[in-house]
C-alpha cells in the first residue's frame, strides 16, 4: 500500500513538474506585442510588403508624438461651467443652466476639432510612409475602406481607430475620468475586415 501511494505521489508530483515547464517554455516563446504589432499582421495577412527597418523608426516616432500630443488635459474652463451647470440646475435656475449647457457644447466641440485635425494628419502620414513602402496600395485592394482607416486609427490609440466615439478628453463628464479627466489607453487592431 505504502509503495502504491509512492508512485501516485510521485507520478502526480512529475505530471505537474512537466506541466510547468510547458507553460514555462510557452510563456518564454511568445512575443511581446508592440504599437505595431497589429500593423504588421494585417500586412502579412494581405500579403503586403513587410515594414522596413526605416518605416518602423518612422511610424514608431510618429505614434509616439501624436500621443504624447494628445495626452488629455484638464481644461478648467470645462470644469469651471460644469460646476456652474450644476449650481444652476440644482438651484432650479433653468436659463443659467441652459446658457453653461451652450458653454460646455462650444467647448467640447473646439476640443473634438483639435482632436480630428491632429488625427487626420497623424493618418495621412501613415499613409504617405506606406504609400513609399509600397504597402498602401496592397491594403487598399485586400480591406474595405473602413477596415483601413481604422487601423490607421488604432495606430494613434484611439478607441475603435475612428472619430467621433466617445466624449472627447476633458468632455461632458459621461465618461470616465469625469470633467476633464483621463480616459484610459486602448491599443490594437482585431485583424477583422479583410477581403
Amino acid at each position: 500500500m505504502k509503495v502504491q501511494a509512492r508512485l501516485s505521489a510521485s507520478a502526480s508530483l512529475l505530471l505537474a513538474l512537466f506541466v510547468s515547464l510547458v507553460v514555462t517554455a510557452a510563456a518564454q516563446e511568445r512575443r511581446p506585442f508592440g504599437p505595431l504589432e497589429g500593423l504588421k499582421r494585417v500586412l502579412a495577412d494581405t500579403g503586403a510588403a513587410t515594414l522596413t527597418a526605416q518605416q518602423e523608426t518612422q511610424l514608431t516616432e510618429l505614434m509616439k508624438a501624436f500621443r504624447e500630443a494628445q495626452k488629455p488635459q484638464p481644461d478648467e474652463n470645462l470644469k469651471a461651467a460644469h460646476t456652474a451647470y450644476n449650481t444652476a440646475l440644482l438651484n432650479g435656475d433653468v436659463a443659467a443652466a441652459q446658457a453653461q449647457v451652450e458653454i460646455i457644447a462650444n467647448l467640447s466641440a473646439a476640443q473634438m476639432k483639435a482632436r480630428l485635425q491632429a488625427e487626420t494628419k497623424f493618418k495621412t502620414d501613415v499613409l504617405a510612409i506606406l504609400k513609399e513602402g509600397g504597402q498602401l496600395e496592397t491594403l487598399r485592394q485586400k480591406l474595405d475602406d473602413a477596415r483601413l482607416v481604422g487601423l490607421l486609427g488604432s495606430l494613434s490609440g484611439r478607441p475603435g481607430g475612428g472619430p467621433g466615439f466617445g466624449p472627447p478628453p476633458g468632455g461632458p463628464g459621461f465618461g470616465p475620468g469625469g470633467p476633464g479627466g483621463e480616459r484610459p489607453a486602448h491599443r490594437g487592431p482585431r485583424g477583422d475586415g479583410i477581403r
